[in-house]
């Protein structure tokens, strides 16, 4: 498999998962929150397609570690559409992901 990297501020969930529990032992506020991970399955026109969509949050400059996010695909698992955006503290999108900001 070959992984698209996506640059803008996102990161593979299971990393982050990882890296969130052993954050989440200290008093201190992490650097880095997954707050939403949701895989939907469908089909349509007969074929099996996964939507899969993750809300992270970086809480300072050392979080931005898990701002980028791999992408595996192959001739069997296509990826269709990428969308990606970053969003302020009150929820205003400020940037959205371009085609020149994934690397294959």
């Amino acid at each position: 498999m070959t992984p698209k990297t996506i640059l803008p501020r996102l990161r593979a969930a299971w990393i982050a998962i990882i890296c969130l529990n052993c954050l989440s032992l200290s008093a201190e506020t992490p650097d880095a929150v997954l707050e939403n991970q949701q895989t939907d399955v469908f089909v349509k026109d007969g074929k099996l397609y996964t939507s899969r969509s993750y809300v992270l949050k970086i809480n300072n400059r050392e979080g931005e570690e898990y701002a980028e996010i791999s992408i595996p695909y192959s001739k069997m698992v296509k990826v269709s559409k990428i969308e990606a955006y970053i969003k302020d503290k009150d929820g205003l999108i400020v940037k959205k992901l371009k085609s020149g900001d994934i690397k294959d």
